[in-house]
């Protein structure tokens, strides 16, 4: 589909480029989400000093799901353009991992379409997160999503 770009990648992501891809005339608005690399990570047990996140696939599957997810949005949301990339490999403090992008006619439905859109590749797309701590050692981390 010309509305619909998906992409994983083990390179840096051109932001611009990706909201380039989905901008439309017809568009009144496009919601973009940035995820990056936070310098910590914080539960229960207490606080973590975050130096990287490592990101993996099983790339096929992952590239099916993330352009199903685009065509649903497209569908729920009115959506005219969806893109999400994906980064791969080690993305480290402030990195962008991901960014996900949705146009529509008005802004509402690109926030609820993006929001949602998220949700769901947390939940449905086989990629795997490890953040690697500064102390060296690693642990591989779970979507909350997948408990909802």
């Amino acid at each position: 589909m010309d509305n619909i770009f998906v992409s994983l990648t083990n390179n840096e992501i051109d932001v611009n480029d990706i909201v380039n891809k989905c901008k439309d005339p017809r568009s009144g608005g496009i919601c973009v989400y940035i995820g990056t690399t936070r310098d910590f990570y914080e539960d229960e047990s207490g606080k973590k000093d975050v130096v990287t996140l490592s990101y993996e696939s099983e790339d096929e599957l992952a590239l099916l799901e993330m352009n199903s997810i685009c065509e649903e949005a497209i569908q729920k949301f009115g959506g005219l353009k969806a893109t999400i990339v994906h980064r791969l490999g080690e993305v480290g403090v402030e990195g962008v991992s991901i960014v996900c992008c949705l146009s529509t006619e008005h802004r509402k439905e690109a926030f609820e379409g993006c929001e949602w859109r998220m949700r769901d590749l947390k939940k449905r797309v086989a990629i795997w997160k490890r953040e690697i701590y500064k102390e060296g050692n690693s642990v591989w981390k779970v979507n909350k999503e997948n408990f909802e």
